[in-house]
């Protein structure tokens, strides 16, 4: 059995422990840092949200939403949207709301986005954090890659008439080709996550979220001011625009002003209900726009292929028919003053040629001859008479005769003298040169051509 001393021992721990249970119940803010809860009272840290400018592919009226794709180069941002761009960041400079961190997705358009307000504002690339998941667009699935406009009007009207405050409704078809199908529900919560990461992570520093459509920094507004999700087109963000120390107030007071006129919004609604409808009709394959697009470079590229071809046989067949007419008229022309003397000249050169080679080659005959002849036997001696003698010359040796005249090749030309027997005498062995030689109407051919050709291009460097 306890004594009173236990008793009164026992007692005093349970007593502490009592009195410390409302101290439990609360906490310093940043002892409680963990998932942020919405609508947000405080933050711990000032953000300002930029929609990325406007990109290439917008540009185009093309809508890109699958997260595969965003860091291809033709979402990039295109030279309006960099005038977007820097026109937001005199506005940070000119308020004096300068960031201390820069959070961007890996979309093409935020990269170069954030490269350009760090360079305007002179921030070190250690302040420039990308965000790999979180800040995507939400995914809008067999819709994908289809006409901009009238598929964001489909989509806002489809999201005010069936997403509900919590957004879980509204699911876009899904697609074959991977691109995710979401809700505004889905999208909350990667924002969520951001939020609180961010919240973890930085502390009384200004942080600027790029984003790559407008609609991510429209549902984060409308989490942290209470607004319901099937509304927050109402504040959509347009391509460049930035907003400015994001709070519940801040937003709520935006959404009370954009309430005043409702017009422009209201007719975007009934557009898009149009062509929801017209959407929800095609249940074959759809046909994207850049694949569309793709089809027409194609054909273009090969009109011009073909185009190309066409000019290049006429060419080709002008250049044969010129060809073919010059070789007739220099068949069927007589020859000119200037391309005779240009062939006699040739002929003279030819015969006088062939005089030195027929010279030459009876020269070496006669030497020949002479040495044969000197080799021979003495000749005999016949006596008739006492008295009376008389030389015989010997007989020739028929040998030698046959090979002499098997090594004359041209019949021997007797010494010319003066200018006219010699042009004679060259003009003969051309013409037994040229009777002999089949290829001598070709020649003759060939020399024509070519002296036409000088006088035709004689003729057009006079004229010009």
């Amino acid at each position: 059995m306890l004594s009173q001393d236990d008793g009164e021992c026992d007692s005093a721990p349970r007593r502490q422990f009592l009195c410390s249970l409302p101290l439990m119940l609360f906490s310093l803010p940043a002892q409680a840092r963990g998932l942020v809860k919405f609508p947000c009272e405080q933050l711990a840290n000032k953000y300002h949200f930029l929609r990325a400018g406007i990109s290439l592919l917008e540009e185009d009226n093309i809508w890109s939403t699958n997260p595969l794709f965003l860091t291809n180069r033709e979402d990039a941002l295109s030279r309006q949207g960099q005038e977007q761009v820097l026109t937001a960041c005199q506005k940070m400079a000119s308020l004096d709301h300068l960031p201390t961190v820069i959070k961007y997705s890996l979309a093409a358009s935020c990269i170069d986005t954030s490269n350009l307000v760090g360079q305007e504002l002179k921030l070190g690339r250690d302040r420039l954090i990308p965000e790999f998941t979180f800040l995507d667009p939400r995914a809008i699935g067999r819709w994908d890659m289809l006409d901009m406009q009238s598929t964001k009007a489909a989509v806002w009207a489809f999201d005010h008439d069936e997403a509900g405050p919590s957004g879980v409704g509204a699911r876009p078809p899904p697609n074959i080709d991977g691109t995710p199908h979401e809700t505004l529900s889905d999208q909350a919560i990667r924002l969520r996550q951001l939020l609180s990461i961010l919240e973890s992570q930085y502390s009384g520093d200004t942080i600027l979220l790029i984003f790559p459509d407008g609609t991510g920094p429209a549902l984060l507004s409308a989490m942290i001011a209470g607004i319901p999700y099937n509304r927050i087109h109402e504040l959509e963000f347009s391509p460049g625009e930035i907003r400015l120390d994001i709070t519940k107030k801040s937003v709520l007071e935006l959404w009370k002003t954009k309430q005043e006129d409702m017009s422009e919004y209201l007719d975007v609604l009934e557009e898009g209900r149009k062509q929801l409808a017209i959407l929800r009709k095609q249940t074959g394959d759809i046909v994207s726009l850049k694949d569309v697009k793709l089809e027409e470079e194609r054909i273009a590229i090969d009109k011009k292929y073909q185009e190309k071809e066409r000019k290049r046989k006429i060419m080709e067949e002008k250049e044969n028919q010129k060809l073919l007419a010059r070789q007739r008229d220099t068949a069927e022309a007589p020859i000119s003053p200037t391309a005779f003397a240009s062939l006699a000249g040739i002929s003279l050169v030819g015969g006088a040629s062939l005089l030195a080679l027929g010279s030459k080659d009876r020269e070496s005959i006669t030497s020949e001859f002479d040495k044969t002849a000197v080799k021979s036997s003495p000749v005999p001696v016949v006596e008739s008479g006492p008295n009376m003698a008389f030389n015989v010359s010997a007989p020739m040796d028929l040998g030698l005769t046959e090979s002499l005249q098997k090594r004359s090749l041209f019949t021997p030309i007797e010494p010319v003298n003066g200018e006219k027997t010699k042009s004679e005498a060259a003009a003969t062995a051309m013409e037994a040169y040229m009777d002999r030689d089949d290829g001598a109407e070709d020649w003759l051919r060939s020399i024509s051509e070519i002296i036409v050709e000088e006088d035709e291009t004689k003729a057009d460097q006079d004229w010009a």
